[in-house]
């Protein structure tokens, strides 16, 4: 019967590799395929151990890339510390002591290999894992002799076993060396739908900080043209001026009229006249008292405030790009591409490059902006609190404004400007007659333009380039609607 693992993928994590060696244990003894070869256990550091690895891994790199494929996206593994039946484990080993015993044996431009320590029912297992062929690969040979294996050796991988090959496997591996494939039929689809042109460019962003520029000194221009105010100016009694009423009288003629007497008009007419004379008291002395508490006068000069604002727009300039090109991250609709495989091969490791030209940029969907500088309070006496704290002018909030503090998130691509936008995508493997989409990208882009692209295979040779049109249709995004609060319409 065939091993119980999934092989039309390859292990990635894990569990994935606990799962592969529980399968190992499960299988029967005729289970052993093309792909996998197993080992109970192995003194890994002894001559008969590191045969026995190398015979292994020169028999997985040795097999044809087309039959190779058929199992776990060509690879092939080594599990050392279980069999059928059985899991024994193996003791670990520091991987730096692994290419220190095989590499002699398997040549550093040899096949490529990594190994990975599986923790199973608290029981270490090696699985080594072996590179998938590639057309071009040459016959992979023993590089020293010891127990076992001698200088030269060719192996290969035949149902359940490792063999020194035929002459006939050798002539097969030979024709797989000049094998080697150009690499066509391959190209780039956009999945995306047309993206909105931003306007971003100097004369937007010149035109923002002008405007901020009049902004913080129109309260400068205020204070130099507003009047001098007039000084208070409090009434003075003339000799023989009848003044007002004392306090007494006041007291008198208010308990009068509360007991119900009558006043005489003249009176009547006093005690009217002291009583609008207090409440204008009473108020001349709450604003002198709230004018001495919550008023300070502006220290700065015209100057020292002209300076504050030049370097607040110096600021202002030099943040506003990445701000802005973060906001259109956010609000702007990603460029979705993808791979297409047209032929009826395997492409390991496939890259795409992608060069847009003219004014564009890129990023990150969704990235945090740095944020924009605070401007300074503006000129003029300002209003305080008892603490002696700014009502509202001349605290530092730029603390407030975003910040990108998020981790890291592993995108997909890296991105490369000046002039124009280089973008290299991680690479990925395509199936025959495949269609793999990339991780979107936000592109910024003024108009309409046609990308470059270049696609190189690690299985096969030259590059393939082509050209991808990149719609943009509507109103551009202005820094207005990148800057407002919310989404634009």
């Amino acid at each position: 019967m065939a091993l119980g693992f999934d092989s039309s993928r390859a292990p990635m994590r894990a569990e994935d590799f606990v799962e592969l060696v529980r399968a190992v244990v499960a299988a029967g003894p005729g289970d052993e395929g093309h792909w996998i070869e197993w080992k109970s256990s192995l003194d890994l550091g002894s001559a008969e151990g590191k045969a026995a690895v190398v015979r292994c891994v020169l028999g997985l790199a040795n097999r044809q890339p087309d039959a190779a494929a058929r199992f776990c996206e060509g690879r092939g593994y080594v599990v050392v510390g279980a069999e059928p039946g059985r899991l024994v484990g193996q003791p670990d080993v520091d991987p730096a002591d692994l290419t220190n015993w095989w590499t002699p044996y398997l040549g550093a431009d040899g096949p490529r290999w990594v190994p990975h320590w599986v923790s199973v029912d608290g029981k270490s297992v090696l699985v080594v894992e072996v590179a998938a062929p590639r057309p071009g690969d040459p016959p992979f040979t023993a590089r020293k002799s010891t127990t076992g294996l001698m200088d030269g050796d060719v192996f290969v991988r035949r149902a359940g076993q490792t063999e020194r090959a035929s002459s006939g496997e050798i002539a097969a591996l030979v024709g797989r060396a000049s094998s080697a494939q150009e690499l066509t039929g391959v190209s780039v689809e956009l999945l995306s739908g047309p993206v909105r042109p931003v306007a971003f460019g100097p004369d937007e962003i010149g035109a923002w900080v002008a405007a901020a520029r009049d902004e913080c000194l129109e309260s400068l221009r205020r204070a130099q043209t507003a009047p001098e105010p007039e000084p208070r100016r409090f009434k003075t009694i003339e000799p023989g001026e009848r003044k007002g009423l004392s306090l007494s009288e006041l007291k008198a003629l208010e308990q009068r009229a509360a007991d119900g007497d009558v006043l005489s008009p003249d009176e009547q007419a006093r005690l009217d006249s002291a009583r609008q004379a207090m409440r204008a008291t009473m108020r001349a002395a709450s604003e002198a008292i709230g004018a001495m508490w919550s008023t300070e006068p502006e220290e700065r000069s015209a100057e020292d405030y002209e300076e504050e604002v030049e370097h607040y727009l110096r600021a202002l300039a030099s943040a506003l790009p990445a701000e802005l090109r973060a906001a259109a991250t956010r609000l702007l609709p990603p460029c979705r591409l993808a791979l297409r495989n047209d032929t009826g091969k395997n492409l390991p490791d496939v890259r795409l490059v992608l060069h847009v030209p003219g004014d564009a940029r890129a990023g990150e969907p969704d990235e945090d902006g740095p944020g924009l500088p605070g401007p300074p309070r503006p000129y003029g006496p300002r209003r305080v609190n008892r603490l002696g704290i700014g009502a509202g002018f001349g605290i530092d909030t730029s603390y407030l404004l975003p910040r990108s503090y998020s981790l890291p998130v592993l995108s997909g691509f890296d991105i490369e400007e000046g002039g124009s936008v280089r973008v290299r995508f991680d690479p990925v493997h395509l199936r025959p007659h495949d269609t793999v989409p990339l991780p979107p990208i936000a592109l910024l882009l003024t108009g309409p333009c046609t990308g470059s692209w270049e696609i190189t295979s690690t299985g096969a040779d030259g590059v393939c380039r082509g050209t991808v049109d990149l719609p943009a249709e509507g109103s551009p995004l202005t820094v207005e609607e990148a800057l407002a609060p919310g989404e634009p319409e």
